[in-house]
This record gives structure tokens, sequence and C-alpha cells, in this order.
């Protein structure tokens, strides 16, 4: 009988969430490559999932959405005004999953853009939503 430890379990676990980190720092270096610097990427990844796991997100897909609203965005979203509702939206405990918690952050951002862009007759989509 093959016995995992828990233990082996978590080791895995966490090779695996410093794969899915490097190859999210390639992609958001890739698909926005004045956003970051280069070498401040993996710090910036490393930051972003762990405030993604702070607001009880676990997955990849949620990981990956987070780091981009993240992006544009910048974290700790308590400091600043403009990102204060965010943090709110991402604690709100009526909405009982994290990931929708999330979102609806997202849906709320692309309102906010296509209200911004309403006069200008720009198209705005977040790249992370759905």
């Amino acid at each position: 009988m093959l016995l995992i430890r828990q233990q082996q379990l978590d080791a895995i676990a966490q090779a695996m969430l410093r794969a899915f980190c490097r190859e999210l720092a390639e992609d958001l270096g890739r698909d926005f490559p004045d956003a970051v610097a280069p070498d401040a990427l993996p710090l910036f990844v490393g930051e972003a999932v762990a405030a993604a796991r702070a607001y009880r997100l676990d997955d990849h897909d949620s990981y990956r959405k987070f780091a981009e609203i993240a992006l544009k965005h910048p974290l700790p979203w308590t400091d600043a005004e403009e990102t204060r509702w965010m943090h709110e939206r991402m604690l709100d405990h009526r909405v009982s999953s994290p990931r929708d918690r999330l979102l609806r952050v997202i849906a709320d951002l692309e309102h906010r853009a296509r209200l911004a862009d309403a006069n200008s007759g720009k198209a705005t989509r977040f790249r992370g939503g759905g």
C-alpha cells in the first residue's frame, strides 16, 4: 500500500506553486512587457499570489486573474482610496466564494472602464475577465 504523508503532499503542492509562479511571471512579461521590469516579475508574482491566497483564492486561474489586476491596481489595495473598494469587495462575506468575489471585482472594473471610455468611443475589456 502506498502511503503519502501530508508533508509530502505539501512539498509537492509548493513545488507546483513555484513552477506556476515562474510560468506566470513569463506570461505576464510577454503579455504586459511595460508593466513590471523583467527582473522584478518573480517578486511581483510572489507578492500577488500571496495576496490572492490571503483573500482565500486557491486556484491557478484565480491567481492569474488577480495578478493581472494587480499590474494596473498596485497592492496592497488597502493603501489607496482608489483601490480600497477592491479590498472590501474581496472580504465581502455576503458572497460566499472567494472566486466569485474576484469575478465581481473584475466585473466592476470592466463597468468602471466602460463608463470612463463612454465619451471617448473606446471599447475596453479587462483581459482577465470571465
